[in-house]
């Protein structure tokens, strides 16, 4: 860990990157093991923090109908929350390809602009995202609409 801080106080120095432990906190950057490529390892990181909540808002968005959770989480929402949660996915997509892109080019001053820009979009983001998690844990505490899945099965 000490090599990853010491190699981003120089990136930060550098591009004027965010603070190192919020970037930690947010990305688990201090986990990288090598720091000779460290922006594009910070790249990856953001991307793998990213995989997770683009999986599943698209299983809500687009249920699989083999899945009962997908389902009852896709009727629990209404068209406002699957409005919200479209904006939410949209936009971790339209970072992830922008990742994706620079990645294959390699430019070391728009990796850096990427990162810095990554934590603050990634925080409004988180902030919606927390709002449709619970909704979709709250859908869980009535059963009614699973015993309708179960009766329609049955």
């Amino acid at each position: 860990m000490e090599d990853i801080a010491k190699k981003y106080a120089e990136l930060k120095n550098r591009f004027k990157l965010p603070d190192f432990e919020e970037m930690d906190h947010e990305f688990e950057i201090s986990v990288i093991e090598h720091p000779q490529f460290l922006l594009r390892e910070m790249v990856h990181k953001i991307l793998d923090v990213w995989e997770t909540p683009l999986h599943l808002l698209e299983g809500l968005l687009q249920p699989d109908t083999n899945s009962m959770n997908n389902l009852h989480e896709y009727r629990a929402l209404d068209e406002k929350g699957k409005g919200e949660a479209y904006l939410l996915y949209r936009k971790l997509m339209v970072l992830q390809r922008e990742a994706q892109a620079l990645l294959v080019e390699l430019d070391s001053k728009k990796l850096a602009s990427f990162v810095s820009k990554a934590l603050p979009e990634w925080k409004s983001i988180k902030t919606g995202l927390l709002i449709i998690i619970q909704k979709m844990a709250d859908s869980w505490k009535n059963d009614s609409s699973v015993r309708e899945d179960l009766g329609y099965l049955g």
